[in-house]
């Protein structure tokens, strides 16, 4: 069986100004191409069956195109469509919540963030390694990680006895920890997760959900990645560069 991607990729990114006037940060071109276009390329079709892209509707047809010039279906080799956040105030968790009660995309699913580009992952080792630990510790999510991140947006803690599983979740700490996993923004997804834990009018599933869950004693497991990228600012870009 393949899986769905799911990739909010918000709006303008005001830290990415003036790369960003006109156009959402996941357009900004990485080297050649745009970011966006990086991630789709990144992806396994031999686990991938399509890319869900979330977006709101002023962006959509740019998004749309900039995509269909840099790479065909061929290319690629799985389906990219996209899905339209309402004009209300509706968040992209909120269309997560929709597409899992409509029954719109697998289980699980992974969620890959639009302003996060990983480095050399094998998706089929990671599907397999999710797969393994659902029947063995019944996870309801697998969170990508990395050690090699200076400044994370969330951070990771690992359980003592069984590192495999998360005992902590920080969304956007205060101060700098030695002991953490950077969180990469992208994750193996369960329904279980969405219907329980994925609140409506949340910013996104990393700020409330995973925490609300281990609360609960849900079980959240780690794959380590060893490089990734996140675009915060323009001096994330200009690293990216090089």
């Amino acid at each position: 069986m393949q899986y769905d991607v799911v990739i909010p990729v918000g709006g303008k990114g005001g830290q990415m100004y003036p790369l960003s006037a006109g156009m959402p940060k996941t357009l900004i071109p990485i080297g050649t191409e745009p970011l966006l276009v990086r991630i789709l390329r990144s992806l396994d079709p031999n686990v991938f069956n399509r890319a869900l892209v979330i977006c709101n509707r002023k962006y959509k047809r740019m998004i749309e195109s900039y995509v269909k010039a840099f790479a065909t279906k061929k290319q690629f080799g799985f389906v990219v469509d996209y899905e339209i956040v309402a004009e209300s105030k509706e968040r992209p968790t909120d269309v997560l919540r929709r597409l899992v009660r409509d029954r719109r995309v697998t289980d699980p699913f992974l969620l890959h963030y639009g302003d996060v580009e990983l480095h050399n992952v094998k998706w089929d080792s990671a599907y397999q390694e999710w797969n393994s630990l659902k029947g063995d510790d019944k996870i309801i999510a697998m969170l990508f990680v990395c050690d090699k991140y200076p400044f994370p947006v969330g951070v990771v803690v690992r359980e003592s006895k069984r590192e495999h599983l998360v005992m902590q979740f920080i969304e956007k700490p205060e101060f700098r920890l030695f002991t953490i996993l950077a969180n990469c923004a992208v994750a193996w997804i369960s329904k279980e997760l969405v219907n329980k834990y994925v609140k409506r009018g949340k910013e996104g599933i990393f700020d409330q959900g995973i925490e609300d869950a281990l609360k609960a004693n849900e079980k959240i497991a780690l794959y380590p990645v060893d490089d990734f990228d996140h675009f915060q600012n323009v001096r994330d870009w200009l690293e990216a560069q090089g």
